[in-house]
């Protein structure tokens, strides 16, 4: 699957160097592409979500691993949890070195791409976090 999206949308991948919140809004904003493109509202940013989505990327960083299930065998339900959330919840993960790679590689595997423009969802937690190596580790 090739994902294309409009040349007006005029999405500058931030540096290396840029602040998580503007590393955050872009994959928002190629989320949110994607949705518009496929008739989908836009999904937004919830700071709980983001909480969980962001310990799920800081512990695959710290502790080695790429999973949807952590190392203590917590899958994302699980995890949600200990952070008080109880809602329905989905989860996609990406390893990259850059952001934009990590948009397109989930949206080439049918079952993120249908996550991502999944109807259900009306907010998104966004984790991200760097390797020694330079890969982008990324939760949403």
């Amino acid at each position: 699957m090739h994902i294309n999206y409009p040349r007006s949308a005029n999405i500058k991948e931030p540096g290396k160097s840029a602040t998580i919140a503007e590393k955050r809004n872009y994959m928002l904003d190629l989320l949110n592409l994607l949705r518009t493109r496929e008739i989908i509202d836009p999904v937004y940013i919830d700071s709980k979500l983001t909480d969980i989505a962001q310990s799920h990327s800081n512990d695959m960083r710290d502790k080695g691993y790429f999973s949807h299930t952590n190392l203590a065998g917590e899958g994302p339900g699980e995890r949600a949890k200990k952070f008080g959330f109880t809602g329905a919840i989905g989860e996609n993960i990406a390893e990259s070195s850059s952001l934009i790679e990590a948009h397109l590689s989930l949206q080439r595997s049918a079952a993120h791409f249908e996550n991502s423009i999944s109807k259900i969802w009306t907010r998104v937690g966004i984790g991200i976090s760097e390797t020694t190596f330079g890969q982008y580790l990324v939760t949403f």
